[in-house]
């Protein structure tokens, strides 16, 4: 390969790895991000489409059926319609973040996030960055608006996860109801 082609890939590229290495002030980002409380949805199944809902339509336009999310803003302002999610895009696989309709998700829930670049999210425009990272104030305040969606009737459906005593390189998946999460 021709060294000027390298040298300007090099050239390129060099700022790639430091940009991701440190925040806006130059500072490394901790070793190991503490996890987030936020509240967790899947994509439903199947959603009424067109004129009084005559079709039927798997998941959303971005996001599978079943496909995991991240709740981390509401426009309360609107009756908690919309909401803000992080997600992996359907086809790209890539996180995206955008507003969609409640009613487009079911078995919300409580969880911790690990994921660096939700957790970045969440904290950068999200309800729980005001709150302690991890702490019992932010697991209650996720546990509560997770249960206010479903008193307001959010849909229940079975979803994927992983077997309790699986791994991940054995590939254990089982279904599990919603409504039974033991």
């Amino acid at each position: 390969m021709n060294s000027g082609l390298i040298d300007w890939l090099r050239r390129r590229f060099a700022g790639r790895a430091a940009r991701r290495s440190t925040d806006a002030l130059g500072v490394p980002p901790p070793a190991a991000e503490t996890p987030v409380w936020c509240v967790a949805a899947n994509i439903v199944h199947e959603r009424a489409y067109g004129p009084g809902g005559a079709e039927k339509r798997r998941g959303t336009r971005q996001f599978a059926p079943g496909a995991k999310v991240y709740v981390f803003s509401y426009f309360w302002g609107m009756g908690g319609d919309m909401v803000t999610v992080v997600g992996r895009q359907r086809k790209t696989k890539r996180y995206i973040t955008l507003s969609m309709r409640a009613d487009h998700l079911a078995n919300w829930r409580a969880e911790l996030v690990y994921s660096p670049h939700v957790i970045r999210q969440i904290l950068d425009y999200g309800e729980f960055a005001k709150l302690p990272r991890g702490g019992t104030q932010s697991q209650s305040r996720a546990e509560e608006i997770a249960a206010m969606y479903r008193q307001r009737g959010a849909a229940s459906q079975p979803y994927t996860t992983r077997v309790a005593g699986g791994t991940a390189s054995d590939g254990a998946v089982g279904r599990q109801d919603a409504s039974n999460p033991d």
